[in-house]
């Protein structure tokens, strides 16, 4: 990591949401605009065309505070560099309205905030999906004669409400009011993004983006004798419209939108847990609702 980065700070896309105000003020108790030879370059690397900061964001934000713009920057060529994972950062910077490091001159935050948000948002997008498996204990076991690949999100918006699916039948499962996350069967020829999307456009109305993958869930369905592979999502709502349900979704299992709290919709899974595809659908949706709400705090 050794060659001239010729660029000024204002050119460089950031890598990180915020910074912490007591790193900045250690930074800022040693740095000088006048004794740059004493400034630790700033490492850069091209991300798909773009000049993207590898580390080094505090003391971007101690020299743009002293009014500079131009700081020793070099190339970073470490072998260690993930460009997968910088290319989550970048995105969700952009998505946040951080395009270069003036813009985090406004998301100065305590230490505890900076945990919270900052350092917890870099182990999810670490972490690998989890995977869970499930058995049907509420119907005898005769063998299972298909797959269905399924994918379902965990839906809110920037007040932190969370969006989900009331269906209300009738039919071999028995009588039941559920409450479910929105989704559904992925199509011929879709990608599973894709298909949510479009699942979510379908049935909440919602226009939505996805943020990540939480994990997996199988789980059997023995009374028709079906596999589920449910794929599931984090996604953060921009704007809701008008759904486009099918028939059946309209007359048979009389869809709606449920708007909830995170402890209500824990709560709600709870109270429609009485039927025997309540309790299946909260022993697979629970897990993820919980592993959601470890992370929704981050975005907002």
């Amino acid at each position: 990591m050794s060659e001239v980065c010729p660029l000024k700070l204002s050119e460089l896309q950031p890598s990180q949401l915020m910074i912490s105000e007591k790193k900045l003020a250690a930074v800022e108790k040693w740095f000088s605009p006048d004794r740059l030879d004493e400034f630790s370059p700033i490492p850069v690397m091209m991300l798909d065309g773009v000049p993207v900061m590898t580390d080094g964001h505090t003391r971007a934000a101690a020299a743009l505070r002293a009014g500079l713009d131009a700081v020793p920057l070099v190339w970073d060529t470490d072998d260690w560099l993930d460009p997968g994972l910088y290319r989550k950062c970048v995105a969700e910077c952009r998505r946040r309205g951080i395009f270069s490091p003036a813009d985090l001159k406004g998301r100065i935050v305590s230490e505890d905030v900076y945990a919270e948000k900052w350092d917890k948002w870099c182990d999810w997008i670490r972490s690998e999906p989890f995977f869970l498996e499930l058995e049907d204990n509420e119907w005898p076991d005769n063998g299972t004669d298909h797959d269905r690949e399924i994918v379902r999100a965990i839906v809110f918006d920037k007040n932190g409400d969370l969006f989900f699916v009331r269906a209300s039948r009738d039919d071999d499962f028995g009588r039941a009011v559920l409450i479910e996350t929105s989704g559904g069967g992925v199509e011929k020829g879709e990608n599973l993004r894709d298909a949510l999307l479009r699942e979510l456009r379908e049935e909440l109305g919602a226009e939505a983006e996805i943020l990540g993958e939480l994990g997996t869930v199988s789980d059997r369905y023995n009374l028709i004798r079906r596999h589920n592979i449910n794929h599931y999502y984090l996604c953060f709502a921009r704007a809701f419209g008008e759904g486009s349900l099918t028939e059946d979704e309209r007359n048979v299992f009389h869809l709606s939108t449920l708007k909830l709290r995170y402890d209500e919709a824990v709560e709600e899974y709870g109270k429609r847990s009485e039927t025997p595809l309540g309790r299946l659908i909260a022993n697979r949706e629970l897990p993820v609702l919980r592993a959601a709400g470890e992370i929704i705090p981050m975005y907002l």
